[in-house]
């Protein structure tokens, strides 16, 4: 894909997984915010955001990972996880300083 973003929801018991594909920067980071507004209507203990096929993620993305976190930090030890990370989508969140909260 090459600019842009599609998100995939799936719903299983209590938690919801968006499978992001392309990249989450300034002008898709609305996106990604819906989509979870969307997940939250499923009322989820948790969200997972699986970032096998991501491969841009810039601070206007890691700002919308941060507001789900704290609209569900009440809900769970680890409300909000991303998995299946590249190096480079983890050492931007290492450099953010937000690796430990979204990560396992």
């Amino acid at each position: 894909m090459p600019d842009g973003l599609s998100i995939e929801m799936a719903v299983a018991d209590d938690a919801v997984t968006l499978a992001l594909t392309g990249e989450v920067d300034l002008a898709t980071a609305p996106q990604l915010g819906a989509a979870f507004a969307d997940a939250l209507t499923h009322a989820p203990n948790r969200v997972v955001i699986d970032c096998t096929a991501l491969t841009f993620l810039d601070s206007s993305g890691i700002q919308v990972l941060v507001a789900a976190w704290e609209s569900m930090k009440d809900r769970a030890t680890m409300p909000v996880v991303l998995k299946n990370m590249s190096p480079i989508v983890k050492q931007v969140l290492e450099a953010c300083g937000v690796r430990d909260l979204l990560t396992e």
